[in-house]
């Protein structure tokens, strides 16, 4: 693209400098600034949205692409990417709007061949990619996931707490009533080796 039609193309969803969300992958811990763009400097210290790919924004008939690196000395970004399995889940961040993505696919491809990062009519498609194998680079590992509904929010933390506080008081109610009778029998016991014989003795 010409300078023009970067400038354009980097105006678009510029949520901070040239920022356009975040990708999360939380079965490998990853959460990573999204830049525009696939341009080193960008790629040394975070991922990048394919230029001509579609935005990051969701909908039928879109097909989202996503580049990182691995193997940097200076950061792990896609190190982990080929731990991902078919059913994991990421996340696209943008605008206050979180799309969440379940991996449908993982491949492994020639560094030219994009054929699978194509439209599909009716889907709404995240691709995330990076070089493999590691520390060679020879091809492309591809790892695409389809739009999901948002996981409902598990109720289980706040339940745990007051379970586990619950738990607490019950142990403190009966492990102090038989803590008092601990001291009072040690207290009995010294006193009985101080006089051996009882108070009559001579």
């Amino acid at each position: 693209m010409n300078q023009r039609e970067k400038e354009r193309y980097e105006s678009l969803l510029c949520v901070s400098g040239s920022v356009m969300g975040v990708v999360e992958i939380p079965s490998i811990h990853v959460s990573l600034p999204l830049y525009h763009g696939t341009d080193p400097e960008v790629l040394q210290t975070a991922v990048g949205h394919l230029a001509g790919s579609s935005l990051p924004v969701g909908g039928a008939g879109t097909h989202c692409v996503i580049s990182g690196h691995r193997g940097l000395p200076s950061a792990r970004l896609f190190t982990d990417l080929d731990q991902l399995n078919e059913g994991d889940l990421f996340t696209l961040s943008v605008l206050n709007q979180t799309l969440w993505y379940e991996v449908d696919q993982i491949r492994v491809v020639e560094p030219n061949d994009t054929s699978l990062l194509a439209l599909e009519e009716g889907q709404d498609l995240c691709t995330l990619v990076t070089c493999t194998p590691y520390g060679v680079n020879s091809h492309r590992l591809l790892v695409r996931g389809h739009r999901v509904p948002t996981p409902q929010q598990e109720t289980g933390p706040s339940t745990d707490s007051a379970t586990t506080s619950q738990r607490g008081f019950w142990v403190i109610a009966v492990a102090l009533p038989a803590l008092l009778l601990l001291i009072l029998w040690a207290k009995r016991i010294r006193t009985r080796k101080k006089n051996p014989l009882g108070r009559g003795s001579s």
